[in-house]
This record gives structure tokens, C-alpha cells and sequence, in this order.
């Protein structure tokens, strides 16, 4: 297994990161199907590392993701999800407009 280069911003982000993909992982092997990904959580590319790593068929499972900033350009959006999810599709995808001013 090789993970990923990253860049952190302090030494807990990439602890953080690898909890995340074993979270998922877990996650997968016990039979959960539905992941819930968004560019502000800012784990779309732990969750692609999970899915890839899981060797569970695209198919077989429900990937939703959505955008907060970017939802005036949802193609571009949509496709930077795409990228970083590794996938070539999404089940459901949500533009979220919410401005609470």
C-alpha cells in the first residue's frame, strides 16, 4: 500500500488523512455502500484511496458529492469532483447555494 504525498499544513493532517481512508476502508468491508463526499470536507481524495483500495466494483456502490463554493459553475465543479474522487460518476450530486449573512 503507498500512500499518497502530501503536503501538511502541521504534522496531524497527514494522521488525520490516514484515519479517514481506514475509516472508509472499515467502512466497506462491512458492507456499507453509500458515501457521502464533498469538496469541503476536504477528504475526496481519501475516499477515492479507500474506494481503490476496497477493490469494490464502481457499481456496487452509491457515491454522492456536492459543492459549497464553486455552485456557479457547477461543470467545472462537478468535473474537479470527478478528478478527485477517481471515479467517472457520481449517483447524486448536490450544488449547495446556502449563505447564512
Amino acid at each position: 500500500m503507498s500512500w499518497p504525498i502530501l503536503s501538511p499544513k502541521n504534522g496531524k493532517l497527514i494522521l488525520v488523512m490516514i484515519q479517514i481512508i481506514e475509516l472508509l476502508q472499515t467502512a466497506l468491508e462491512k458492507g456499507f455502500i453509500y458515501i457521502d463526499a464533498a469538496n469541503s470536507y476536504e477528504a475526496e481524495r481519501e475516499v477515492a484511496i479507500a474506494i481503490k483500495e476496497s477493490g469494490i466494483p464502481r457499481d456496487k456502490l452509491f457515491i454522492t458529492t456536492k459543492v459549497l463554493e464553486g455552485w456557479k459553475d457547477v461543470p467545472v465543479a462537478l468535473d474537479g469532483g470527478f478528478k478527485r474522487l477517481q471515479v467517472d460518476y457520481v449517483d447524486m450530486y448536490e450544488s449547495l447555494i446556502y449563505d447564512p449573512s
